[in-house]
């Protein structure tokens, strides 16, 4: 727990950022373009989805959010580089749920439409990078006042959100 009143040290191999734990003490995270789940036996852990797999090898499938849906039993992912939120299944791994911001330089910079046209590079636009709130099957857009690309990373216990920019 964060207060240290229960600690246990459980090796997870090819743990990469993200982790979030389900009801039954599952652990869902992420390997590099894997998501997986190691039950809580620490058993050999599976894999769910498999990023390369469904979007190609020159796809970046770093994710900087693994979240556990329990209402509906699927596991929401960040990819921020392609600017794409994605919505698995925890069973069968399919797709339910893939939400990307589309090119939008019209919008005003404050808007959490806003998003202009990719670098030179061929890489997103930061200011394309937006934060999501999922709450009650229902995402809200973070922003932070004066920066159109933002990423929140976490909330804390009295609901402050911390976070970086990007713009």
């Amino acid at each position: 727990t964060l207060d240290h009143v229960y600690e246990e040290e459980v090796p997870v191999p090819g743990l990469a950022d993200c982790i979030d734990v389900t009801d039954d003490g599952s652990l869902l995270y992420d390997a590099n373009d894997e998501l997986r789940e190691m039950g809580r036996d620490g058993g050999t852990p599976r894999t769910i989805f498999r990023c390369h797999d469904h979007f190609g090898q020159n796809f970046n499938c770093y994710t900087n959010t693994i979240n556990w849906n329990p209402a509906d039993d699927t596991v929401t992912m960040s990819y921020p580089e392609p600017a794409m939120v994605l919505q698995v299944s925890r069973e069968t791994g399919e797709i339910v749920g893939q939400y990307v911001l589309p090119i939008n330089p019209i919008s005003d910079q404050s808007s959490p439409l806003y998003c202009p046209p990719n670098l030179p590079t061929g890489n997103v636009n930061p200011a394309c990078i937006k934060g999501f709130h999922y709450r009650d099957g229902e995402y809200t857009t973070i922003m932070f006042s004066g920066h159109p690309g933002a990423i929140p990373q976490r909330i804390t216990s009295n609901g402050e959100i911390h976070g970086c920019l990007h713009d």
